[in-house]
Order: C-alpha cells, then sequence, then structure tokens
C-alpha cells in the first residue's frame, strides 16, 4: 500500500482536506479522529493552528484539549520541562494553546522588534510578607531582604532567596508564578537555612524522578579555615511542595568560580583554581562519589570555557581544547584520582582577541541531555562554529569519546555585535542561542540559531544574521539580578529596592 506522509504544513503545499473533493479520492479528514488526533501528536503546535484554517473537520479537532494536551507534552519533552513543573489537569483549552505556542511567539516577537524595544504586558510584584502559619513554622515575621533570584526549569516556578535577622538566616521560597500574567503568584514552599552570604548557582533535574528537582548553591566560609562551600536543597514537587537540605560539601580552596550540571545525572562539576591549574572537581551528590579534572598549566586570568557531556567534558582554555573523557568516580573517603585530558586540540585560526562562548549556569531550561551540540567561537572579524559529534566507539581509554569539528565560519560586522558577544550571558534554547546583556533599565536579547549558521557556512563571505531586540524592564529601582525564560516570554527582575517583578512580553491566555 502506497503511504503518503506530510512532513510539514509550513511549506503551503496544497493539501486535500477532504472538502468538496470526489468521493473516491484519498483525504486526511477521511480519516477516524482518533488517528486524526495521534497524527497531530507528531505536528508542530503551530501546524496544528494551520490545520485549524482547512475545514470544518480539523477546526473542530483542533480544538479537543486532549490536541492540546499532546502539544504542550511535545513542548515539555522538546525543551527538557519536568512533567510536575507544568500540571496540566485542570489547565483550560486557552492556557495549553498559550503554552504549546508561547516559545514560537517569544521568537517572532524578537523579530518583529528587531533593534527596537517591547514592553511587557504584565507586570507582578512578590510579596516580601508571610503568612501567620508560616510564621510559626519558621519563627519568622517576614522574608526579608531579596538576595537572588533563579527560574526553575519551564519558567513557572521561581525559587528565591532572601535574608533575614538576627538571628541570622536565610530564606529560600519557591514560587508559583503561572503560565500568563494574569495568574497570581504565590509561595508555594519554603525552606529556612541558619546561615547567610548563600549565592545561588544552578538547577538540575533528578535523573530518576521528575517530581525532584535540586538547587546548588555556593557560600564562602571562614571559620576554622577560610573554604568554600557547595550546597545542595531537594525541592519536591509533590502534594504539598517541600524544600530540604539534601547535601553539603566543602571544597579545599576559598574560591568556587563556577558549578556545571553533567546532563542526565546526579553529578556537577565545580570549578576553581590551584597550584598553577585549574580544576574540576566532580561530585555525584546522590552517592557522595567523585573525580579530579586537571589542566596543564596555566595562569589564573586564562579563560576558561567547560562544556559537559554524559560521556565527556570539554574545556575550552584559551586557544586549545581540552577532551576529558568521563572518569570513574571514587567514593569521598577515598583519595580522589586525578585525571588529565584525553587529547588536546588546538582549532585553527587562532588569534589573540579570540574566545568562546557557553551557557551560563542559572539555566531556566533543564540542560540537554545530550549537552550542547554546537560551540562557537568568536576571532575579531569572524565567529566560527564547531558541531560536537561521537566519536567512533573504542575499548581504549585513551580515545575521546567526543570530538569538536570545525563546520565553517562567518563574517562578523561591527564591533557591536562581537562587544555583546563577550559581555553576554548566553542561554541555549532549542539549538538556539540567546545573548542576554543588561542595559540600564533594559535588556538587550540576541538571539541566533546554530542550525541556520551550520547553512550559512557553507557561502563564503555570507554575513551574520541575528535578531537584536531590546525588552524594557519596567522595574522600580537599580536592577541587582536578571532571570528569563524564553519558553515562556518571562522575565524576572531583582532591584535594590527589595522589589522582584515579574514580567510576561507575551499576551496572558483568556479565562
Amino acid at each position: 500500500m502506497q503511504t503518503k506522509v506530510i512532513t510539514t504544513l509550513t511549506s503551503r503545499q496544497t493539501v486535500n482536506m477532504g472538502g468538496d473533493s470526489d468521493s473516491n479520492s484519498r483525504t486526511l479528514s477521511a480519516l477516524s479522529a482518533d488517528v486524526l488526533v495521534n497524527i497531530m501528536s507528531f505536528i508542530k503546535p503551530c501546524d496544528i493552528i494551520y490545520l485549524r484554517q482547512t475545514c470544518k473537520t480539523f477546526s473542530s479537532l483542533t480544538k479537543l484539549r486532549t490536541v492540546w494536551i499532546n502539544a504542550v507534552r511535545s513542548v515539555m519533552v522538546r525543551y527538557s520541562v519536568p512533567a510536575p513543573l507544568f500540571p496540566l489537569e485542570k489547565a483550560t483549552l486557552p492556557v495549553l494553546e498559550h503554552i504549546a505556542l508561547s516559545p514560537l511567539r517569544f521568537a517572532s516577537l524578537l523579530e518583529k522588534h528587531n533593534n527596537v524595544s517591547v514592553e511587557p504586558t504584565c507586570i507582578r510584584f512578590l510579596p516580601s510578607r508571610v503568612s501567620r502559619e508560616e510564621q510559626e513554622k519558621y519563627g519568622i515575621t517576614q522574608c526579608g531582604r531579596f538576595t537572588d533570584i533563579f527560574l526553575a526549569p519551564g519558567g513557572r516556578h521561581l525559587v528565591t532567596l532572601s535574608a533575614d535577622g538576627p538571628p541570622v538566616s536565610s530564606v529560600i521560597t519557591l514560587w508559583d508564578l503561572g503560565f500568563g500574567g494574569n495568574d497570581m503568584a504565590k509561595p508555594i514552599a519554603r525552606y529556612l537555612e541558619q546561615t547567610q552570604g548563600m549565592v545561588l548557582d544552578c538547577i538540575t533535574a533528578d535523573p530518576n524522578r521528575p517530581d525532584v528537582l535540586y538547587l546548588l548553591s555556593k557560600m564562602n566560609v571562614v571559620s576554622p579555615v577560610r573554604r568554600s562551600r557547595v550546597l545542595v536543597h531537594r525541592i519536591f514537587l509533590g502534594n504539598p511542595p517541600e524544600i530540604s537540605q539534601c547535601a553539603v560539601k566543602d571544597v579545599p580552596m576559598n574560591i568556587v568560580h563556577r558549578i556545571y550540571v553533567i546532563p542526565g545525572s546526579g553529578a556537577v562539576i565545580v570549578l576553581y583554581y590551584h597550584d598553577g591549574k585549574f580544576c574540576f572537581w566532580i561530585w555525584d551528590f546522590l552517592a557522595n562519589e567523585g573525580a579530579l579534572l586537571l589542566t596543564p598549566n596555566c595562569l589564573p586570568t586564562a579563560i576558561v570555557k567547560l562544556f559537559a557531556y554524559d560521556n565527556c567534558i570539554m574545556v575550552a582554555l584559551d586557544d586549545r581544547i581540552l577532551v576529558f573523557n568521563m572518569p570513574p568516580l571514587t567514593p569521598f573517603e577515598q583519595p580522589l584520582r586525578e585525571h588529565m585530558p584525553t587529547i588536546i586540540i588546538a582549532p585553527p585560526y587562532h588569534s589573540d582577541q579570540s574566545f568562546y562562548i557557553n551557557e551560563i549556569g542559572s539555566m531556566s531550561l533543564s540542560p540537554s541531555m545530550d549537552g550542547p551540540r554546537y560551540i562557537l567561537r568568536v576571532e575579531r572579524d569572524a565567529l566560527f562554529l564547531f558541531e560536537v559529534r561521537d566519536n567512533v566507539p573504542s575499548t581504549h581509554s585513551s580515545m575521546p569519546n567526543k570530538l569538536p569539528m570545525t563546520l565553517g565560519a562567518i563574517s562578523l560586522t561591527g564591533q557591536a555585535i562581537r562587544q555583546i558577544f563577550h559581555t553576554a550571558s548566553v542561554r541555549r534554547f532549542d539549538d538556539q542561542f540567546f545573548f542576554m546583556q543588561r542595559r540600564g533599565d533594559s535588556l538587550a536579547l540576541l538571539m541566533l540559531s546554530p542550525r541556520l549558521l551550520s547553512v550559512q557556512v557553507r557561502v563564503p563571505g555570507i554575513p551574520l544574521q541575528v535578531v537584536n531586540a531590546t525588552l524594557e524592564l519596567s522595574a522600580p529601582g537599580e536592577v541587582v539580578s536578571v532571570d528569563y525564560s524564553p519558553l515562556l516570554g518571562r522575565v524576572c527582575v531583582q532591584t535594590e529596592g527589595n522589589h522582584v517583578c515579574v514580567l510576561d512580553y507575551l499576551v496572558p491566555p483568556e479565562d
């Protein structure tokens, strides 16, 4: 039997949907409703809207709640959002459509406002007061002063850190911001930590339990010996939600530069500098096992970028890329084994002004289970694109599990774009790169697609095409920190005036 496959509807190809056609011709709408609903679970949400406009059959079917639940679930899988973070049981049809279409709508909003500013559609403020029940439970009268904010994967939930005293304490709060600006922001879990000076660093999902997240933070400890401390808090997303301390580990150095998440695991990488080398301290906080990766001798001012994968770790160090195969971990009760790079690669066309781009640790989306597919390097007048590929499987540990392969380069025009690449924080979102740079009361947001870059590099001399939009941060007071979610088109802002503002840039769904 001959089978026809429709790959996409966005190409505007003519497809017989079954209107006034010959009764003997095969039409898509002649299939049963169950089959059509199943077909729609494999297409993009925007294509569901295109189908709705074709005939009465699809106009009716595309308004079924089941169709949009499937669409939202595909978005959650695509963007690594755990199911408990997006509860859909009580979501209305307009809310489901809003969630499924938000990534495309936000990208389209940025493209429409290229080189111009975008005002938020909704502005909300988080309250600092606590309920009487919470006062009795935690022994506090208020949250205190906000010191840090962090969006959980997906952008619906926000973690805030606030300091209070005396007695000296910090309060970790999990907020439900809803899916749109019309929803009321409310605290759903708190945890009181009897210390101050914590800094939120990253959030990762439990590899085996979708209802558990882990919040990682760091702080300096001065007694009895000056050192750094890494704290792990467990966020349970059940009913009711709950926050608890999971693990604590002291690092034998007084400065921790960064904490990275290893995709698909309960392990993190702690970066610090010691004895003329950068050290990457792998810590599986669930099993309390670890290993130590060491770079060749270098200055502490060297620029280091790290790219973590499930079976290897790549470190861009000045003009080299160091590839470490993932080493076996040993219990922390034993001395940690030290590991050197499996291979050191010297990419071509390096200059003194070149630098690599990687994602920042504070992710509003969980890291991909495969790690970043592309690596970007900026030269004086060009952007080089590397694709990370699996190496031929080998039983020899001396062979790297992955290698960065040069795809090509694209010309950079103007120092302004290069400066943003150099100073902006970076997020990877469904193989899109978002470059975020604060500019006073606004947020400059550049968007580019490595998938398109991989096509453009095959055409010599083609200039770099980026979307450069500005999001207005209509928040009172000087901006302290910003976090954002491209999935929901949402930005959260912490200001000096002890305000945390939630700014939504997409029109909220109708009730």
